[in-house]
């Protein structure tokens, strides 16, 4: 038996990949026809001799389309890096040119403090030109206001536009603009909600400076080009700030979880050799806070302090009312240590074969009629299965009750990196699963089918990364959501490096745009 290595799937991919054409096994669903898979991540992990990064969140962002042909059973894979600021100025000088999530540059000095992922924070969180420093958004890809054009995040305050047809770079955009209530923000998530009016929500890092105050905004950005932003309520910080990767939504109310992974941001102002996750810090003896905030009034609620035992998450579920029992129910996936969590996702560790890293998918009950410091419950509704970079059926089911999640899954306790995806019925805790041997799965994502009759009633996408790429090919695989059974398949003989988020452009809203050549 073939052994896979995780170290296959974070290497440097050196150019853009062409346009490649799958085999395809099986038949891809008539209504996929047209559409394609968005993805981003990171493509490259060093630049030239000098420039090795240190964490799988530092890799330079490359574009991935997997595109469903219109008149054939056919798929072609096309990946095209994000010609970003740090990208551009790093491939000229041959070395990395820009501060990363984990990587501090020697190219960058305090004299240009914007130049660095974080500049105002290293600058004392002086105002800067907006729209400066970091611009490595590898995070997640979502539709823009404008139908032409798509958007690539990361925990930075500027996005890159992109066309979603020929993966050509556009515009970046700054977020916040000239908002004199948000031109402190440092980061913002990478995981935005929508609103009902087509603008989105996010949650904004404001971290104070000489008297000023820390804060968390929770902010929304208008539907139209200019990406307006305005507040809707600052959350004040306690006991220092934390690192948060998104927050939950429900017709009602605003969620954050304020967890004790926090940010003492004076150390990378202090010493060049510290990055902004060197910054971080467990609590090990301080709990985990829900914040919220009524979405009707924009106030904080503050007569009841929402308080678990200590944990950390990157991805909230979902969270729905549940008006019967008087309570909000919130799931994520809750680690018992951030600083590990992340420590995990360190290119030293993957390369080295990884750790499996203990977590599970829970759910929270907050009482909706507590009032002073109020111990929060908490049910696993799964503890074998990890679930993460979870998916819902989000048109539908965000912000309300729902049945069903899919996730990254283990086939076993010893392996150190998913290896397959789990379909998790919240209500039974049933799962469905599926693992292939010496593959490496990428985030699931759910597409509705036309008129469904239920809310699993589409297909899940996802892509599978070869360990052992001499002897296994990666491919697309189309699963029917309801019964996780394989629809089709199609494999790629080139290189395909590994994505964090993604979402499908359907056929009906691909715009008028020249195809990838």
């Amino acid at each position: 038996m073939t052994t896979s290595t995780l170290a296959s799937i974070v290497q440097t991919v050196a150019d853009n990949i062409p346009p490649t054409k799958a085999t395809v096994t099986g038949k891809v669903p008539s209504w996929l026809r047209g559409g394609r898979l968005l993805r981003v991540g990171p493509g490259m992990f060093d630049v030239g001799d000098r420039s090795s990064f240190k964490h799988w969140f530092d890799g330079l962002a490359m574009l991935h389309s997997f595109e469903f042909a219109e008149d054939a059973n056919d798929v072609t894979y096309t990946g095209r890096f994000l010609e970003t600021s740090v990208y551009k100025k790093s491939k000229a000088a041959g070395r990395l040119v820009g501060d990363l999530f984990g990587t501090r540059s020697s190219a960058t000095t305090r004299s240009d403090p914007c130049e660095t992922i974080f500049g105002r924070s290293l600058s004392q969180y002086t105002p800067s030109t907006p729209g400066r420093g970091s611009d490595n958004t590898n995070v997640n890809v979502l539709p823009s206001s404008s139908s032409d054009k798509w958007i690539a995040l990361a925990e930075l305050t500027s996005v890159w536009q992109f066309d979603p047809v020929s993966l050509e770079t556009k515009e970046r955009v700054h977020i916040v603009g000239s908002n004199p209530e948000l031109n402190r923000m440092i980061t913002m998530t990478a995981h935005p909600h929508a609103a009902s009016d087509s603008g989105m929500y996010n949650v904004g890092l404001l971290p104070g400076a000489r008297s000023n105050a820390s804060y968390y905004a929770i902010f929304k950005t208008d539907a139209s080009e200019k990406y307006a932003s305005e507040l809707v309520c600052l959350l004040p910080a306690h006991d220092g700030l934390s690192y948060y990767h998104s927050f939950g939504i429900t017709d009602r109310y605003f969620i954050f979880v304020e967890s004790p992974l926090k940010l003492a941001l004076w150390r990378a102002a202090r010493s060049r050799d510290v990055s902004f996750a060197d910054c971080m810090y467990w609590v090990h003896d301080k709990p985990s806070r829900f914040r919220l905030v009524d979405r009707k009034t924009s106030k904080e609620i503050v007569d009841v302090t929402y308080e678990a035992d200590p944990f950390f998450c990157f991805h909230h579920v979902n969270a729905f009312e549940d008006d019967a029992n008087g309570r909000l129910v919130v799931d994520v996936v809750s680690y018992p240590n951030g600083k590990i969590a992340l420590e995990s996702a360190s290119l030293e560790e993957l390369r080295g074969g990884g750790e499996a890293v203990e977590c599970d998918f829970r759910r929270f009950f907050l009482p909706l009629d507590a009032t002073g410091v109020t111990k929060v419950e908490s049910e696993v509704l799964s503890d074998r299965y990890a679930l993460e970079l979870p998916r819902i059926n989000y048109e539908s089911r965000n912000g309300r009750p729902y049945r069903f999640a899919y996730g990254l899954g283990l086939s076993s306790p010893s392996r150190t990196f998913h290896d397959g995806l789990i379909k998790l019925n919240t209500e039974t805790k049933e799962t469905l699963e599926f693992f292939e041997e010496n593959m490496y799965a990428s985030e699931p994502i759910f597409v509705e089918a036309p008129d469904p009759k239920t809310e699993d009633d589409g297909v899940v996408l996802t892509v599978f990364l070869s360990g052992n790429p001499d002897e296994k090919k990666p491919f697309l695989l189309v699963l029917d959501a309801t019964s996780f059974e394989e629809i089709a398949r199609a494999e790629f003989a080139c290189r395909i490096p590994t994505t964090f988020h993604g979402n499908f452009l359907p056929a009906a809203r691909l715009p008028d745009s020249p195809s990838i050549s």
